[in-house]
């Protein structure tokens, strides 16, 4: 049993709460919130208060950012909530209506946009071990708790937007793209075929999403996908 109080009042969290934990905290589901309860020790960066505080003014849709701050009863920060999301799985997001994928595409652009003209730079969105992944497929694709933020006020927005994306389109080709190709060629082909279709390339730029939308004239992704990889550009 874990008690923090919030902005809200005083909230109980139980065993049957937990959802997981990591190298920063630990968290739990109550409702439609997740709290991330920090761990009395850490070894590793977490967020301050005052960056927590800045990121809950960004109003993104698709990277979720901290909504409520939570406290000990003693006054002292312990961690934040973000919107819960469930994870209905990838298939969700290759079987996405063409029209709904292309909005969900343009939500996320959206939000690295805006933490771009906010100067925030996100880390580690496709963490190395898969144990941790912090993104989560609800007929679209949401990061939660996407790895470090860091405010770096001296680089262009515009760069920070591009960085931002790079991150984004990372996940959508080595998360949902990569696995499905490797169910479709044989294993010394996957590599080979993803350069083939460019993919890779427009992945590199930041531009995977605008070149799908652009490109894209199947009922949704895992045909399009198909097509790029057994039936030529």
């Amino acid at each position: 049993m874990r008690v923090i109080r919030t902005n809200r009042g005083i909230i109980t969290l139980y065993s049957y709460n937990y959802i997981g934990k990591g190298t920063e905290g630990t968290v739990y589901r109550l409702g439609n919130k997740a709290y991330k309860c920090y761990h009395p020790f850490f070894y590793s960066e977490r967020l301050s208060l005052e960056d927590a505080e800045r990121l809950q003014k960004i109003p993104t849709k698709r990277i979720l950012l901290p909504q409520d701050m939570l406290w000990s009863l003693r006054g002292d920060f312990k961690g934040y909530t973000t919107r819960y999301v469930e994870n209905y799985g990838v298939d969700s997001l290759l079987h996405l209506p063409v029209d709904c994928l292309k909005e969900e595409f343009k939500l996320l652009k959206d939000d690295c946009k805006m933490l771009g003209e906010n100067h925030v730079v996100i880390q580690d969105i496709l963490p190395e071990v898969s144990a941790i992944c912090n993104y989560a497929f609800h007929h679209g694709l949401y990061f939660f708790d996407p790895g470090k933020f860091y405010f770096e006020e001296e680089i262009s927005s515009e760069e920070i937007t591009d960085y931002n994306s790079v991150m984004v389109d990372q996940v959508l080709l080595d998360g949902v793209i990569l696995p499905y190709v490797k169910t479709i060629v044989p294993s010394d082909m996957v590599n080979s075929s993803i350069s083939d279709s460019s993919l890779d390339e427009f992945c590199l730029e930041g531009k995977l999403t605008e070149y799908i939308a652009g490109d894209i004239r199947e009922n949704n992704l895992e045909s399009y996908v198909k097509r790029k990889i057994l039936g030529g550009k």
